[in-house]
């Protein structure tokens, strides 16, 4: 069908496809917050371990990883800095979840 000045009717609208989008928004909110989570749990192996929080050659393995599931249209380029944000701001979290465990057992 075709409406008038030509637009295809059969195609979503922007309002749709904005409700599609935000959906999907609050799907990968909360699968970063599962992540993170994870990551959580993580640093407190570390921690009770006495290992490093920040490993590169892992984030390495992350990227690479990702980058070779990536199909695009989002270039590799933005894959890895998304990424890089998201394993930044869990570790910044893990950092602070010790740091705030040596303060309470300091006083």
């Amino acid at each position: 069908k075709k409406a008038k000045m030509g637009l295809d009717m059969s195609a979503p609208s922007l309002k749709e496809l904005r409700q599609q989008i935000d959906r999907l928004d609050t799907k990968i909110l909360a699968l970063i917050n599962k992540r993170t989570k994870l990551a959580l749990e993580v640093g407190k192996i570390k921690a009770r371990e006495k290992r490093r929080y920040y490993v590169p050659n892992r984030e390495k393995k992350v990227y690479r990883r990702l980058l070779k599931e990536n199909k695009g249209p989002l270039p590799n380029q933005a894959v890895r800095d998304v990424y890089r944000e998201i394993m930044s701001a869990a570790l910044s979290l893990e950092k602070q979840a010790d740091s705030g465990k040596k303060k309470s057992a300091h006083s």
